[in-house]
């Protein structure tokens, strides 16, 4: 199987990095893209400016709280947009509060997480979270992811 093609947007690097070490020791291969915030996040599903080559990706987590453009905003740009809508969009955040994930929902993301503390949680919870979305999750074309 294929890596999968992650993009995360997160702009807490020590929130990123416990992602990346989490994710290396997942069961599933990943070329991971990390962006610092939504409106790089946009660059890149826009293949703009120094992302003019990017790579769609198969799966993509978003944190809610970021500065310029927040991943609620990214969220309702990839759900209108007929190219990327079908791309599994999932909020992981730290954020409980019921208005942000009705807010997301509303926004027809694949799924809302909220970051747990636990450095084993959070590892059990990406690994369950990218072996479903790409070996058990049916795309439009058939295949995993």
């Amino acid at each position: 199987m294929p890596p999968v093609k992650l993009l995360i947007a997160e702009d807490d690097d020590d929130h990123a990095e416990i992602l990346e070490m989490a994710i290396d020791e997942a069961p599933v291969s990943c070329e991971i893209t990390r962006v610092c915030d939504g409106e790089e996040a946009l660059q890149y599903l826009k293949c703009e400016g120094a992302y003019a080559d990017a790579l769609r990706p198969d799966l993509i987590l978003l944190d809610i709280n970021m500065p310029r453009v927040n991943g609620l905003q990214v969220a309702e740009f990839i759900k209108s947009n007929p190219a990327l809508l079908h791309i599994p969009t999932i909020m992981m955040t730290t954020s409980n509060s019921d208005h942000d994930k009705r807010r997301a929902y509303d926004l027809h993301v694949n799924s809302y997480l909220v970051k747990p503390a636990d450095f084993g949680d959070m590892m059990k919870m990406l690994a369950d979270t990218l072996t479903y979305w790409s070996t058990w999750n049916r795309s439009l074309d058939g295949s995993g992811g």
